[in-house]
């Protein structure tokens, strides 16, 4: 672990930018952090008006959803944030901007059609508990709604207009939580006000992206645009379509194996372990385009590991807390049929901290050095022990065995990385050392667990200073070997 000091070695990694990383990282990760603190905070509000059955449905459209925007986006953002500036001109990037909008209206109102067609009779082929209509229905043009708003948020990402950005996400998730909150207690909707306030606040939200995108796009239609970016996108789809298989089929085995009420409680426990994800996701977002400017200068293989170790610190540190904390955040947030959702977070915790590492480590490593067609067959791989893991221990095991086969699947994920990497670069990335500094975070976070005193807020605070010791020491003691590390970068880009 090394976070002390990390700002100091950002510096020296990105030059002048690093405050800049820095503080864009800060920006995006309150954009994304607040969605989903908004959720955590609604909790004891939807818990009471919605049952853990409304939550499983919930759950299983959101991954309905989540392979739609996968489909529907087909990660043409990436191609607008990698070849951006390779348009020379203003008009040039008006261009790619409004040939990317139209391609995603035109196809994903295809898209749609053929869910709407298709799906009801998948659903009733594969006897699913979830009702394709309306629920799902919902979700799919809510979720290619998101993917027109996308295109406004990847022009202030390339931008690195950060405000902007954080912005316009925070506005879109206070529409949504106010809208359904607003929806389900006031009308007294109940799971429909739920859907009903996400379509609302989208339809608004894409108002917004149209007046935004009129000012920066012009409107056109360029085929050798839209052939240069499926040519760059389209390898990317297997990886992330199996990525989010590996992320997201404990929900779709469990539907099978279990009720929607314990979907309901994996739900909820998933909700507090992604917060991980959105760290993660604002690191990503912010040092993306650092990273492929150090792999364009060719410095990126000196730089990595130092970046790696400041990034495994950071969210190995935030598993520990994250479980230390978790059964006193669920007792706090959600009513009392919830209340028991805290053990599947802890599993689920662990599983998130390691595929965070993922997005930022390797995967995005293998983005910035133009090897992203390793990417399928590393996350193929991922997906069949996940897929195996998943169909052995949920019959049994229920949630629990959903949420160790997400464990042995991230990790098995991480090692086919290790490997595929090698075949290409003389990096010596180690993942055994990094996955045994999350399990050990995560002991010492299920040890600071056991502290439950007689009151829950006393109970917090000597776990807080349980904590505050424990990293204090680490910093301690890791002191002279991160001023060590300090001086290994600096003496790497001395000469830049």
């Amino acid at each position: 672990m090394a976070t002390f000091g990390s700002i100091n070695y950002l510096r020296l990694l990105f030059g002048s930018s690093a405050g800049r990383v820095v503080g864009n990282w800060s920006l995006y990760t309150i954009g994304g952090f607040l969605p989903q603190a908004i959720s955590i905070f609604l909790l004891p509000v939807f818990t009471r008006y919605l049952s853990p059955n409304d939550y499983g449905i919930l759950a299983y459209s959101a991954v309905i959803g989540t392979f739609f925007n996968i489909i529907g986006s087909l990660s043409i953002h990436a191609y607008v944030l990698r070849h951006y500036y390779d348009y020379d001109t203003a008009e040039g990037r008006r261009t790619l901007l409004g040939t990317i909008l139209a391609f995603t209206i035109v196809y994903n109102a295809a898209l749609l059609t053929s869910c709407f067609l298709i799906g009801p009779h998948i659903f009733a082929i594969l006897q699913i508990q979830v009702p394709f209509s309306p629920f799902v229905e919902f979700m799919l043009v809510a979720t290619a709604m998101e993917i027109i708003v996308q295109i406004p948020l990847s022009y202030f990402r390339v931008e690195e207009k950060a405000s902007k950005f954080v912005l316009m996400s925070s506005v879109l998730a206070l529409l949504n939580a106010g809208l359904s909150l607003y929806l389900v207690v006031n009308r007294e909707m109940g799971l429909l006000g739920r859907y009903y306030g996400q379509l609302a606040a989208d339809a608004l939200m894409v108002i917004v992206s149209l007046y935004i995108l009129s000012g920066i796009a012009r409107v056109t239609w360029n085929s050798s645009i839209v052939f240069k970016a499926m040519n760059f996108c389209l390898p990317l789809i297997p990886a992330q379509f199996l990525a989010a298989f590996s992320t997201v089929s404990d929900r779709l085995i469990l539907e099978r194996f279990a009720p929607l009420s314990e979907l309901g409680l994996y739900s909820v426990g998933s909700s507090l372990a992604y917060c991980l994800a959105i760290v993660s996701t604002g690191a990503y977002t912010a040092m993306q385009p650092q990273i492929c400017r150090l792999a364009s200068q060719s410095r990126l293989d000196d730089a990595i590991l130092s970046i790696k170790r400041i990034v495994v610190s950071i969210y190995a540190l935030m598993v520990c807390c994250a479980i230390a904390f978790s059964k006193d955040a669920i007792a706090l947030l959600a009513s009392s049929p919830f209340h028991s959702s805290y053990k599947i977070a802890i599993l689920l915790i662990i599983s998130m901290g390691i595929q965070a590492f993922l997005t930022i480590g390797p995967s995005l490593y293998l983005l910035a050095t133009d090897r992203t067609k390793f990417e399928p067959t590393v996350r193929l791989g991922g997906a069949i022990v996940s897929l195996i893991s998943m169909m052995i221990l949920t019959p049994s095991l229920g949630i629990y065995g959903a949420g160790a086969a997400s464990i042995l699947s991230a990790c098995t994920t991480l090692f086919f990385y290790e490997r595929t990497i090698g075949t290409y670069s003389k990096v010596k990335w180690d993942f055994s050392r990094d996955l045994s500094v999350f399990f050990y975070a995560a002991i010492l976070g299920c040890l600071v667990l056991q502290i439950q005193l007689d009151s829950i807020f006393v109970s917090i605070a000597a776990k807080l200073l349980v904590m505050a010791v424990v990293i204090g020491i680490y910093a301690f003691r890791a002191g002279s070997g991160l001023f060590a590390l300090g001086n290994d970068i600096g003496t790497t880009f001395s000469g830049q």
